[in-house]
């Protein structure tokens, strides 16, 4: 597994993420990846994206994105298929008000920035 991600070009980060994932997850179920059912692990992914404990919605990425990796390595494609795809979540730009905006001009203290902010 670490030759081919250091060969797709993932970082040593990501390879260390989908490590660590993968093992709490072995030691979730005491077997290997391979051998638990989907219904096992889309309850297993649901409980995971429930659960208040859990760390962050990057650590479930890293779950989901290493065990689809893993899958694919095997050659289990209809199993790294299957799991969920997921969704960006949209964050919404920050407008400022007329107010907010002189304020910000008269911070940089160059014409130029204040020229551009008021031209935009």
């Amino acid at each position: 597994m670490k030759r081919s991600i250091e060969l797709s070009g993932k970082s040593q980060s990501t390879l260390n993420n989908y490590i660590r994932r993968i093992a709490l997850f072995v030691l979730h179920f005491n077997r290997l990846p391979e051998q638990i059912s989907e219904d096992e692990i889309n309850e297993y992914l649901v409980a995971l994206a429930r659960d208040p404990k859990s760390p962050s919605r990057s650590s479930f990425k890293h779950m989901v994105y290493g065990l689809r990796y893993y899958y694919r390595l095997l050659g289990m494609n209809k199993k790294a298929i299957a799991l969920p795809s997921l969704k960006r979540e949209t964050k919404l730009p920050v407008i400022l008000n007329r107010k907010e905006l002189k304020e910000n001009g008269n911070r940089s203290g160059k014409i130029k920035n204040t020229c551009i902010r008021y031209i935009n």
